[in-house]
């Protein structure tokens, strides 16, 4: 069995950068200011919107509704300008590689964990707002005495035009 020449594992020039026709291969370019400022604003406003959810998380088990109120905004101007600073991102990396050197490398592997993180806050978050929903419908059922039909609230009626009506009484 013969082994293959040295000649046939090699990159055709027309595959290779311009300047590589030596044979070697060569790194990306490095990442610019503006793309490791943009991806560590989207981390600060990741790790902000982790730390309103347990604030939130917290409002919500000492039944705090102030809290829990001002919390949601919050987080949702930090969804806001997660997402701004996402298309921005996208708009600077456009037309070029996804390489870009070991620091844009460890932010993107920062970035990423910090997005599990928040993830897991909210599927907290909402498992909480679920059962205080429970909560306060089993409250409202007391309320209404025993003349009242016990069981899921109704979904609200839709309109001709697609938006909710309102009941009569």
């Amino acid at each position: 069995m013969s082994r293959p020449s040295t000649e046939s594992m090699t990159w055709p020039e027309n595959a290779m950068p311009p300047d590589a026709t030596s044979g070697r291969l060569v790194s990306a370019p490095p990442p610019t200011p503006q793309r490791i400022a943009l991806r560590l604003q989207a981390q600060k406003v990741l790790l902000q919107l982790e730390q309103s959810l347990q604030r939130s998380q917290e409002a919500l088990l000492t039944l705090a509704c102030a809290g829990l109120e001002r919390e949601t905004a919050e987080q949702w101007g930090l969804v806001l300008q997660f997402q701004d600073v996402v298309r921005r991102c996208a708009q600077s990396s456009a037309g070029r590689d996804s390489f870009g050197g070991e620091r844009e490398a460890e932010l993107n592997q920062e970035i990423r964990l910090c997005q599990s993180r928040v993830w897991m806050a909210a599927r907290v978050q909402s498992a909480l707002l679920s059962r205080a929903q429970a909560k306060l419908r089993t409250l409202a059922y007391m309320q209404a005495g025993p003349s009242a039909v016990y069981g899921p609230f109704p979904p609200p009626r839709r309109s001709t035009s697609g938006a909710p009506s309102a009941r009569r009484i």
